[in-house]
């Protein structure tokens, strides 16, 4: 199509002297500048959420918040993703699907209810369906082996909500990091997590740096008798 244009640009209409291209060169002089932000080629329409926390549009079905649940919102439809908007801020992005009567989910969305209904956690599809690292399995595995299943769950979607922002890579060196010491606790790994991501201060630097410490005075612990006779 480049080529195309390229080429159209080099012939004159009937009755003109100048080429097409030339022309647009004298015609581009006049136009308006591009605004500031660019127009957003997308289809908006608003939705409403139905009791499961989705929106419909061309008949698949994308999640929302569950905060946002009852709330009229706004969807556009790009021809890669799906974005979900309150009209002023950014609720949720999906990947679009070009197939019909598909669920497109996001266990983020879904966070906040598991965690008032663990029970639930075993037919939640959104965890079902999120492409979750294998080693995230295994930590359930263990966690259910100590733990009752209740407690199991809450510390595992602890772990599932740091995926939020943390690479996987990341979040599976930490649980790999964990399960080989033996510490199982969702605050074990948010803690690897952030000793992973701090560079290491080795300790003498440390010491080096600090200011000495005052010498402590003697002091005459007689004087609290003094309350005890009062």
């Amino acid at each position: 199509m480049r080529q195309r244009c390229l080429a159209e640009a080099k012939r004159c209409l009937r009755g003109e002297t100048k080429t097409i291209g030339e022309l647009w060169d004298e015609e581009r002089t006049h136009l308006l500048k591009l605004p500031e932000r660019p127009f957003p080629c997308c289809r908006t329409i608003p939705v409403r959420p139905n009791r499961l926390s989705m929106v419909t549009f061309q008949t698949n079905r994308y999640s929302v918040p569950v905060e946002h649940a009852s709330e009229p919102l706004l969807l556009r439809a790009y021809v890669d993703r799906v974005e979900i908007t309150d009209g002023a801020s950014l609720l949720a992005v999906h990947e679009r699907c070009y197939l019909r009567e598909q669920d497109v989910l996001s266990v983020f969305h879904y966070l906040p209810l598991l965690r008032e209904r663990p029970g639930a956690f075993d037919h939640a599809k959104p965890l079902r369906m999120w492409p979750h690292p294998a080693v995230l399995d295994n930590y359930l595995a263990e966690l259910r082996e100590r733990l009752p299943h209740r407690t199991a769950s809450l510390e595992f979607l602890q772990v599932v909500e740091l995926c939020a922002d943390h690479s996987f890579s990341e979040v599976a060196a930490a649980v790999e990091q964990a399960m080989t010491s033996g510490s199982l606790g969702a605050g074990t790994i948010a803690f690897l997590l952030r000793a992973n991501r701090t560079p290491f201060q080795p300790l003498p630097s440390i010491l080096a740096s600090a200011p000495a410490c005052p010498a402590v005075q003697a002091r005459d612990l007689h004087q609290y008798d003094c309350l005890l006779r009062r």
